[in-house]
């Protein structure tokens, strides 16, 4: 009888240890879940934002612009002019930039030495 007794209060006890535990478990999973679908929703939210850089890279590279500005703009060292030309100022500057930078030390070829136009 006693037996019987202690392996009931062993097996009650046990339950009742392991209650917890399922409850922290099925809370774990819950978490899981919300964290599963908060990712899922920032990838969405990841890929429209990099569909939509594409399509205004696509529109720079096509030449499409808002404005009928061009640049261009020039580099001179010892003699020689490197130019850059574009609808966009940035890459403009880049490309005269590079160009002087293939034949020269970066140091004469720097952003500060640009000179730009704009070309209505």
């Amino acid at each position: 009888m006693i037996i019987k007794y202690l392996a009931c209060s062993v097996g009650i006890l046990s339950a009742l240890l392991s209650m917890p535990s399922f409850a922290q478990q099925n809370n774990e999973s819950q978490q899981i879940s919300a964290l599963k679908k908060q990712i899922h929703r920032l990838n969405h939210e990841v890929q429209q934002l990099n569909d939509r850089v594409d399509f205004l890279e696509s529109q720079i590279g096509n030449g499409h612009h808002t404005n009928s500005s061009a640049y261009i703009c020039s580099i001179s060292v010892f003699g020689k002019t490197y130019q850059g030309e574009s609808f966009n100022h940035a890459k403009a500057t880049l490309e005269a930039m590079n160009k002087c930078r293939a034949k020269n030390d970066n140091m004469f070829c720097t952003q500060e030495t640009v000179s730009c136009q704009k070309i209505q």
